[in-house]
């Protein structure tokens, strides 16, 4: 995926966030109409891409719209690429699925800041 790999070294810090996103909460990629599918997260707010390159990341968004990988698929690609950028390999600490369902505490627990009346 040229794509990902150019967008990774446009924005290594909005890659990392995007990939810890892939890796930790992938129902929160959605495939909706923009411009650079989930790369939008990588390449808006800092510097304009490169005009030679926008045409390969909208080619990677109708991709992505049609369901041609998934985020898993997306996730992989994406570690390589920042593996190739920054030269050391991801921290598996970072991507552990438990950090983002903490929150609420122990399902039954005393001090679970969501009792179990109150969920739905």
């Amino acid at each position: 995926m040229a794509a990902v790999r150019a967008a990774a070294a446009h924005n290594p810090v909005g890659a990392q966030g995007l990939l810890d996103i892939l890796r930790t909460a992938p129902e929160a990629v959605k495939r909706k109409p923009d411009r650079y599918g989930p790369l939008s997260f990588v390449l808006l707010g800092v510097a304009p891409p490169p005009i030679e390159q926008q045409s390969l990341y909208e080619r990677f968004a109708k991709e992505w719209r049609r369901g041609e990988f998934g985020t898993a698929e997306l996730a992989d690609a994406l570690e390589l690429a920042m593996g190739e950028v920054t030269k050391r390999p991801q921290d598996p600490a970072r991507h552990r699925v438990t950090g983002w369902r903490t929150l609420a505490g122990r399902p039954h627990a005393p001090d679970a800041l969501i009792r179990p009346t109150e969920r739905l």
